[in-house]
């Protein structure tokens, strides 16, 4: 297949600058010029292949099953196994990460696939498995899947996001963007039709919470800046913000403890409104599941469908 470089490689060196085939210095170039050549097309075909599959990935499916479903750690094991799936070297991983983060998913759980993808795939493990056996092979894949694991629970847990190197950080901003700006382009109402028959029947045969689920982000962060004031004007009337930061930043600091929001209005905002958006999932669960809870016609109609 790639017979043409090395030819191209022997015209250059030994033909054209007249190189004594027995030099150890044509030997040298003609490895550098040949392995050049060739990993610069095997690397353009690669990130050439990744870009299709990035074009195809559904992102925002996967980011918004994330957000919709509590899988309590989970998504990170399901992120390094993926990447031991995929016959990725780093050179295709990182373009795929890359979609990954202007996707919107979770920065950790990215991570636990970048990890992964290039330390555990089947060449590797082939090659383990036919040098040291199945044993070895085992303990090499499935330590590489917890070292994935564990550092993208550890990159999100610590939230580390602003130490990244600043492409990244522009990748995440960009991303944001990008999404606001989709969300405020007008749309015909036609072409909203197909959205909109497909949330409602997410709503209407999906999880106990999936009406609250839809409600929440749709209005979440509209009600968390409307709020956010508010709650900072209450706390600062009693100095509560300062005393807190002073306790929380203090405890901090105390090796291996889990870590605590210094911000007090964030805090109290985002428990409030997780709080809210608790007691609508129980009341819907209660309407999903018990015909008596269904206090109007409207309701035993829509949810009637589902019985």
């Amino acid at each position: 297949m790639f017979n043409w470089i090395e030819q191209l490689a022997n015209w250059l060196l030994f033909d054209l600058f007249a190189m004594s085939r027995e030099s150890r210095m044509a030997e040298s170039l003609h490895f550098f010029v040949y392995d050049t050549v060739k990993i610069l097309i095997l690397l353009f075909a690669v990130v050439f292949l990744m870009g299709i599959v990035n074009s195809y990935f559904p992102v925002e499916k996967v980011r918004n099953y994330l957000s919709r479903h509590k899988l309590f750690g989970l998504e990170y094991l399901i992120a390094s196994l993926f990447g031991v799936v995929t016959p990725f070297c780093s050179c295709s991983s990182v373009p795929l990460f890359i979609g990954f983060v202007r996707g919107g998913i979770p920065l950790g759980v990215t991570f636990a696939f970048l990890v992964t993808s290039p330390l555990v795939n089947e060449v590797a493990l082939g090659l383990f498995f036919g040098l040291f056996g199945l044993k070895v092979t085992l303990i090499y894949m499935i330590s590489g899947v917890l070292l994935g694991t564990i550092s993208g629970i550890l990159l999100q847990t610590l939230r580390l996001e602003k130490y990244l190197s600043p492409w990244v950080s522009e990748l995440l901003e960009q991303g944001q963007r990008e999404e606001k700006a989709l969300q405020n382009q007008p749309v015909r109402l036609l072409k909203r039709l197909p959205d909109i028959w497909r949330d409602a029947m997410n709503i209407l045969k999906g999880e106990d919470d999936a009406a609250t689920m839809y409600l929440k982000g749709k209005s979440k962060q509209e009600l968390y800046d409307a709020f956010l004031p508010v709650i900072a004007n209450a706390l600062d009337e009693v100095n509560a913000r300062t005393f807190w930061k002073t306790a929380v930043d203090a405890y901090n600091k105390i090796p291996f403890v889990k870590k605590v929001n210094p911000q007090l209005d964030d805090h109290v905002n985002n428990k409030a409104l997780d709080g809210m958006y608790g007691l609508i999932a129980v009341k819907e669960k209660g309407i999903r599941n018990d015909i008596d809870q269904r206090s109007t016609d409207l309701l035993r109609k829509v949810f009637g469908q589902q019985d």
